[in-house]
């Protein structure tokens, strides 16, 4: 299903605390933010395209969005709290990656965090 909203009426979350203690969290964030970014590149007048990446040894990167030499690498996260450790997988590909590469975490905190010039935690809240 490609709407989070109808998602969580179907399988009966209807609270916040509903959303947050199910097993399908992180899946429905997931599909939130991939419907947001289809949402916003449909609209851009720039091409841009969205990728999904993933390693042979299970580095996985939720998505990948590419202008020309710009790459934004992004990762969704069902957590509150954000640790340098959440961005490995993205470290891990702006290292292999022969662009500039800024890695983004959506999050369920409540603020911005900059961890670096490439490197930034954003509230899933800036979507709503």
């Amino acid at each position: 299903m490609g709407d989070s909203g109808l998602l969580t009426h179907f399988i009966k979350i209807e609270t916040k605390e509903d959303l947050l203690t199910s097993h399908y969290c992180g899946a429905i964030f997931e599909t939130f933010i991939f419907t947001e970014l289809q949402k916003h590149l449909n609209y851009s007048v720039q091409d841009i395209s969205m990728y999904h990446y993933r390693t042979s040894d299970a580095k996985e990167i939720d998505f990948i969005l590419k202008k020309q030499s710009e790459v934004i690498a992004i990762e969704v996260k069902s957590s509150s709290n954000i640790q340098k450790s959440d961005f490995k997988h993205i470290i891990d590909f702006q290292k292999r990656s022969q662009y500039t590469v800024t890695g983004i975490i959506f999050y369920t905190g409540e603020r911005t965090i900059e961890l670096s010039d490439t490197l930034i935690a954003i509230p899933m809240s800036y979507f709503i």
